[in-house]
């Protein structure tokens, strides 16, 4: 699966250095943030550990909180950009991050396992490609398919669940808002994501409307509904669900986005990157699958629960706001009324 890899380090020469690792991930924010337990476990071989990272900035900052955070460098810039050219790369600059590094890890598909083999013939030190998900074979959870990656290679990692914690001044700037709405706990909001990345993986806005109409008239619980840039076609549900008292949240920082699901009490979403993110943030959270294979997709974290849902794809954009809330799917429902009343959701 990888292609021959240099041993690492010793965990005694580890141990004895203020060493510096770094990793390339250039994936999406549910992708990135499945790749968490392999980020801890690196960062656990060692004390005094830094890990640099080459990705996308802004979810990159998401990491903020974490110790072992060192350098960002953005995967926008062209400094790699000779690597993918099959005659330029051998005479390529290595860009500075990458530079004076004990290791290397390089998250990806077939373009990752290219980069990889370049960056070998310049670097002393290990570079090992970590295939990012598998393409076929038995369903495995893309967590533990990285991590047992990264063990193969010889780095004795432990797995964990992706954990993140917000960031105080973020914290502390959405608490102010929860106050001045009286969303003190346990009245604390439930935030609602109706979209996703791909159009197949969205529950029906249908469905979604009537669970937003309960929690507002029978349950009595604050909603957030969360329109993130891709979600356009969520629009008329958040308008529809505007004018019957839920906040809609637009525009917001990944970094402010954290820092409001962390003071949620329920998070209800598709499969999504931020779906992943709540999970990630200890939020109770409930991921409503359709297509996808929540066996190796499935957000990770202490307190989420997986609901395996069917629809047709002509149902995804249908929104009739006149249909009773009676009307809720029933194991959604189920999974809600459960974690509203303080049971945590798994």
């Amino acid at each position: 699966m990888n292609s021959p890899q240099q041993a690492p380090l010793s965990l005694d020469s580890l141990q004895a250095s203020r060493d510096r690792l770094v990793v390339s991930h250039q994936g999406a924010l549910g992708d990135f943030l499945l790749s968490l337990p392999l980020f801890d476990g690196l960062a656990r071989l060692a004390t005094h550990r830094r890990i640099d990272f080459w990705g996308r900035p802004e979810i990159l900052t998401l990491l903020a909180t974490k110790a072992y955070l060192g350098r960002i460098g953005s995967c926008d810039s062209s400094e790699l950009t000779a690597f993918f050219h099959d005659e330029s790369w051998r005479q390529a600059p290595v860009p500075g991050l990458f530079q004076e590094a004990t290791g290397v890890f390089i998250i990806g598909q077939q373009q990752g396992r290219i980069l990889a083999d370049r960056l070998q013939h310049h670097l002393s030190a290990p570079v090992t490609w970590v295939q990012s998900f598998p393409l076929d074979g038995p369903p495995i959870p893309v967590t533990t398919y990285l991590v047992e990656q990264v063990r193969a290679a010889g780095w004795p990692i432990e797995y964990s669940l992706p954990q993140l914690s917000p960031r105080d001044d973020e914290v502390r700037s959405v608490n102010a808002w929860f106050d001045r709405e009286d969303w003190i706990p346990p009245r604390a909001p439930v935030l609602i994501h109706p979209g996703s990345g791909g159009i197949g993986k969205i529950w029906p806005l249908q469905r979604c409307w009537q669970l937003i109409e309960w929690l507002l008239s029978k349950a009595k619980a604050p909603v957030l509904v969360l329109l993130g840039p891709a979600d356009q076609i969520a629009r008329p549900l958040a308008q529809s669900a505007a004018t019957m008292g839920a906040h809609v949240i637009t525009g917001v920082s990944l970094s402010r986005l954290a820092a409001i699901i962390s003071q949620c009490r329920l998070f209800v979403g598709n499969d999504s990157g931020v779906t992943h993110l709540a999970a990630a943030l200890g939020v109770p959270t409930i991921a409503v699958f359709g297509p996808t294979n929540p066996e190796v997709w499935a957000p990770r974290g202490p307190h989420v629960q997986v609901i395996q849902s069917h629809w047709q794809p002509s149902e995804t954009v249908s929104l009739q706001p006149t249909i009773p809330s009676e009307s809720v799917e029933a194991s959604v429902l189920i999974a809600v009324e459960k974690a509203l009343s303080g049971l945590s959701p798994t």
